[in-house]
């Protein structure tokens, strides 16, 4: 699910009451881990912008603990794409949020004291990020060649669906994002075609 609006009325209509039971009371021999992976993508996509979503998903300890049985079966049988459905699920419902506060923790800190924490990688430094729907890959796969190929920009794309530490490593580059209105991006469509 992509649409604002389509996610705010599959939690307003009940889906989270659907699809968590299924992950968390269902028969895991009776569960394909297509379905499982399907079910723990919409529930990661529900999460954002939506605090209700997420609410539900933090009070279900039940709920998570199964999420996190998934991640450990999906990397024994080398089933990456569930892994990393299980593995945004997590980070959006129990790490987002103490990551968060841990950098506005060494934000202030930096302030009080006047020094910033080194780096402990050297960023690499881009034009702009392509962010885009699992649904829309081949779009932005034709968007990111174009600008690469024949303009010549530096730009950032997720190839593997971002989880867990790539997200920690997002979250803290500052200056990767520029920000592309629309614009630009039917423009760029355009040349494209």
């Amino acid at each position: 699910m992509q649409h604002e609006q389509v996610k705010n009325e599959f939690v307003k209509q009940g889906g989270l009451g659907v699809l968590i039971p299924f992950i968390r009371d269902g028969d895991p021999n009776k569960q394909s881990p297509k379905q499982l992976e399907s079910a723990l993508k919409i529930l990661w996509s529900s999460t954002f912008n939506n605090p209700q979503a997420l609410n539900t998903l933090q009070q279900d300890a039940k709920f998570m603990s199964r999420v996190n049985e998934l991640v450990a079966n999906a990397k024994q049988n080398a089933n990456s794409t569930l892994e990393k459905a299980a593995e945004g699920l997590i980070w959006k419902v129990e790490k987002e949020e103490k990551f968060k506060q841990q950098q506005e923790e060494k934000k202030r800190k930096a302030e009080e004291t006047g020094v910033e924490e080194e780096e402990e990688e050297e960023e690499e430094q881009y034009d702009c990020m392509i962010s885009y729907s699992w649904a829309d890959m081949d779009l932005a796969h034709k968007i990111f060649h174009h600008l690469t190929e024949k303009l010549g920009y530096k730009v950032w794309l997720d190839q593997e669906q971002m989880h867990g530490s790539t997200i920690e490593a997002m979250v803290c580059i500052h200056s990767l994002v520029i920000l592309v209105n629309i614009i630009l991006f039917l423009f760029i469509c355009r040349q494209m075609q």
